[in-house]
């Protein structure tokens, strides 16, 4: 069992997780996700993951995947500092396998997608997320 459920932002319905459930069942307002604290599972980061545990949507810890997204450096930008003065930081997200900052969100997304036993998805994207969700359905075995 997941340690989370919906849950009706108006009426507060509650809901076991469906990626078929776009809003609530009984008023059809916008759903939250609500945490059970006793239910969550232990948390175990993925590989080179860095940082504290958090929570995810996601019942098997086999199920999590990831290509080696997020760690990506900060640089400090000496000639900027150099010319007026002031630090400037650059964090560096090109550096995540498909190029592309949105490869943390599609990495836990794909992984939880999988998780609910999805097959196939559709995404609409010009440009990064398409690359993004294309590179992680592969890496889950979901044709996209």
């Amino acid at each position: 069992m997941l340690g989370y459920k919906f849950t009706c932002s108006s009426c507060r319905w509650t809901n076991d997780p469906s990626p078929n459930l776009l809003s609530c069942g009984v008023c059809e307002s916008p759903l939250d996700v609500k945490y059970i604290s006793d239910l969550l599972p232990s948390v175990v980061l993925p590989k080179g993951w860095r940082g504290p545990p958090i929570p995810l949507p996601i019942d098997r810890q086999e199920d999590h995947l990831t290509l080696g997204e997020g760690n990506t450096p900060v640089v400090k930008l000496q000639k900027i500092y150099d010319i007026i003065g002031v630090e400037v930081f650059a964090k560096f997200e090109f550096l995540n396998p498909t190029g592309s900052f949105k490869d943390r969100g599609t990495s836990i997304m794909i992984s939880v997608l999988k998780s609910m036993g999805i097959t196939e998805l559709v995404e609409d994207s010009s440009g990064n997320a398409g690359a993004s969700v294309s590179a992680y359905s592969a890496l889950a075995g979901i044709t996209a």
